[in-house]
């Protein structure tokens, strides 16, 4: 049936720009430990208006600790969450960090363009 075979390109296209995507398109954001290099999969990473403070969108980190959002230009500010790391001091000194009232830490983000990040941050494990 030619629907069916017409449902299976389409499909076949999909996979391969997936593919393409994750090997060669470096609009990623990552996430991974200072201290090994490795990738932190399952953070939080949030992004919020930077104007009116509302949430833009969440994204939990892949098992390559990467995350990546679709956002218009304009000024952000990104939050990561997670029970177990911090930035690390490292990144925070080389990054415009703000604190709100209750003690979370932003990363100021202004895109001129379609808002592709491409960030690395570097986390620490959190001290008891």
């Amino acid at each position: 049936n030619i629907v069916n075979l017409i449902v299976l390109i389409l499909f076949i296209i999909q996979i391969i720009k997936i593919r393409y995507t994750s090997i060669f398109v470096k609009d990623w954001g990552y996430v991974y430990n200072a201290n090994t290099n490795q990738p932190i999969p399952g953070v939080i990473v949030r992004v919020y208006d930077r104007v009116d403070q509302t949430l833009k969108d969440t994204i939990i980190t892949d098992s390559k600790g990467r995350f990546k959002f679709n956002l218009p230009k304009g000024n952000y500010n990104l939050m990561i969450v997670s029970d177990q790391y911090n930035l690390s001091d490292r990144f925070k000194s080389s990054q415009i960090i703000t604190k709100s009232e209750s003690g979370k830490e932003f990363i100021q983000l202004n895109t001129k363009s379609d808002f592709k990040i491409n960030l690395k941050l570097s986390l620490v494990k959190k001290t008891a």
